[in-house]
This record gives C-alpha cells, structure tokens and sequence, in this order.
C-alpha cells in the first residue's frame, strides 16, 4: 500500500514520537510522568492518524507495528503507575493485534508476557468476585457455587434443581468475563 505525502508526514511525526517514548521507557529508571505525557500525546497522534484499526481502514504492517509497540509500553507503563483500569484499556486494544493481526505482523517480544498478566489479573477479579458472592474454597480448591451446603449422602439431585444450578453458575460466569 503506498502511503502519501501528508500520511508519510504523519507517520515520521508518530514515529519521532514513539522513539522519544522508547528512549524514555528503555532507561534504567524511566520517568513515568514523562513517559505517561507522551503516550497520551501519541494516542491521540495515532487516531488523528487513522493508525488504530477500525472497520474502514487499511493500515500499513508498518503503521500497526508502531501502534501495537505503543500500545505495549503503555500497558507496562499503566502497571508500573499501578493504574488498573488504564491496564485494562490498553489490553483490550491490543488484542486486536495479538489476534485479528497475528497472521500479518511480526510476533511481539511483550505478547505472552502482557496476555499472562491480563489473565492473572482476570483471576484475581474473579476471586473478588466469589468471595462477593459468597462462594466457598472447598478443600479440594474449587469454589462451591451452592448457597446450601449438602450432604455427601445425598447422592441424587433433581434435574430441575441441577438446570437451575448450571444455569446461575453461566451467569455468574459471564458477569466475570
């Protein structure tokens, strides 16, 4: 795809940019103040560039690395500030790149290191969530969904009361994720 004289302006401003972050986050002792100013100034360098997918446009391999690498340093710059929900915003955007572009880019050194955080920070929610929900740790260290504790006696359930237990462990499940 050729790119045009205002576009490739707009690319080598993104780009200067993004080397300005990366000289900044590479040093032993990033200043993340710094760092959060031009990642805040480079996301919105990259949507007025168009350079964050949507359902209209066609990016450059190129235009989506640069985009993806930002996204990253902001990701690790949101944990390191311990900012959450800024974690959670960074990775929702770049799973599109870890998995709608997966075929078309280059495999990122961060990919497996961010998605593991993601998913134990997802874990951790999710313990949040049972101990809200009054769920209980059995010895064999599975969560209890059952609000009545039952006899293991009892060997049959009624298939009503089964169907509803399965039922309000999906929702419960889906408010999760």
């Amino acid at each position: 795809m050729a790119v045009n004289g205002g576009e490739a302006a707009g690319l080598r401003q993104v780009a200067a940019m993004y080397e300005q972050l990366k000289a900044e986050w590479n040093k032993k002792s990033p200043n993340l103040s710094k760092c959060g100013d031009v990642l805040c100034k480079l996301k919105l360098a990259l949507l007025e560039q168009n350079f964050l997918p949507t359902t209209n446009t066609r990016l450059t391999k190129q235009q989506l690395v640069l985009a993806r690498d930002v996204l990253e340093i902001g990701a690790q710059w949101s944990i390191l500030k311990k900012d959450i929900p800024s974690f959670e915003r960074y990775m929702a955007q770049l799973k599109c790149y870890y998995f709608d572009y997966k075929d078309e880019l280059p495999d990122s050194a961060y990919n497996h290191q961010l998605l593991g955080l993601n998913l134990l920070f997802l874990l951790s929610k999710m313990t949040d969530y049972a101990k809200k929900r009054g769920w209980v740790l059995g010895p064999n260290n599975y969560y209890s969904f059952s609000s009545q504790q039952q006899n293991p006696e009892e060997a049959t359930i009624p298939s009503t009361e089964l169907a509803k237990q399965v039922i309000e462990y999906a929702r419960q499940l889906e408010m999760i994720v």
